[in-house]
């Protein structure tokens, strides 16, 4: 087919070929002064195995339930305090300040849908059973890069702002995105849909997070974000297994590939990322979807990856960009 023809073009333009570029180059170089870092200031934890906290989850359906017997929402909003915000683990605080405007927005939220939240607590059910999955990928990584540090991991219920962040605590997880369906989301913003996952799924998520822990995060710009958000994607592909869910990013980047990483090395010094990352829910240009900077920095990830000799250490520099 002509797409097909398309795509063969393309892939033999190599995604890597603009190495030569500053701003690349630059980003490239400073993996070895991550791993200096690594080595002299993250060692501590190195020994350490990650514990993950579900306590949140189990306080949260607590103060659920016992909201459902009073419709006054001063009364449902001094349960939600008490039984869960008031017993919050510090991962559940780091990720309150950062994806929670208010007690109030957030206790509005989840009574607005308790029917959706009932499918949250099914299939949150399943986490404790996945930890064993979620280790076993950790402790691979750490073959990888032995003086990787080790993040504790917390599943928090929100109020569908986030699916998954990273603290200095460790890595933060919406467990409200975890669902058995989609058949109460009417009240949930659309762009929050594609994120909702079963549990299995969301060890994907983990192991996507867990890598941010070891990347730096403070890349400006569209090419910094891209390797970031892709390099994350791949690695979490190679460490436990491709989503279920296939992403829109990446159904929509497969099919207009060349397009897209024209557009990319076009733009890729602009620190302007509203085009390609973080921009999930904002209006996009016509034939365009959010976040292509993930699809584009996988493919980079990955082509970097393919060509490497030695593939221990194409491992260590993604996860240290």
């Amino acid at each position: 087919t002509a797409y097909r023809r398309q795509r063969q073009m393309c892939i033999r333009d190599s995604y890597y070929k603009d190495q030569n570029n500053t701003q690349f180059r630059e980003i490239i170089q400073q993996v070895q002064q991550n791993i200096t870092l690594s080595n002299n200031e993250k060692s501590k934890t190195q020994n350490r195995e990650s514990k993950i906290y579900t306590q949140d989850i189990e306080h949260f359906f607590m103060a659920f339930d016992q909201a459902k017997y009073t419709d006054d929402i001063q009364e449902k909003k001094g349960v939600y305090e008490k039984v869960y915000f008031d017993q919050a683990s510090v991962g559940m605080v780091d990720y309150i300040s950062m994806k929670v405007n208010s007690i109030d927005s957030f206790v509005e939220h989840v009574e607005k849908n308790r029917d959706y939240y009932e499918d949250v607590r099914l299939a949150t059910k399943k986490i404790n059973s996945l930890i064993p999955d979620t280790e076993k990928a950790i402790k691979k990584m750490k073959k990888y890069l032995p003086q990787a540090t080790t993040p504790n991991i917390y599943f928090i219920v929100g109020m569908h702002t986030s699916a998954g962040t990273a603290s200095s605590n460790g890595i933060l997880l919406g467990a409200d995105f975890i669902s058995t369906s989609k058949n109460n989301t009417q009240n949930l913003a659309k762009w929050t849909l594609p994120f909702i996952t079963t549990a299995e799924d969301k060890v994907w998520v983990v192991i996507h997070e867990y890598v941010h822990t070891l990347q730096d995060m403070n890349h400006a710009g569209i090419l910094g974000n891209a390797l970031v958000e892709g390099g994350a994607d791949f690695l979490a592909n190679l460490l436990y297994s491709p989503s279920k869910q296939i992403k829109e990013y990446t159904v929509f980047g497969l099919a207009n590939e060349c397009r897209i990483k024209n557009k990319f090395i076009e733009q890729m010094n602009s620190k302007d990322i509203s085009m390609w990352t973080g921009n999930n829910g904002d209006a996009m240009p016509e034939n365009w979807v959010p976040d292509l900077g993930y699809f584009i920095g996988h493919q980079i990830a990955q082509a970097y990856y393919k060509q490497a000799k030695d593939k221990n250490q194409a491992v260590k520099d993604l996860s240290l960009i």
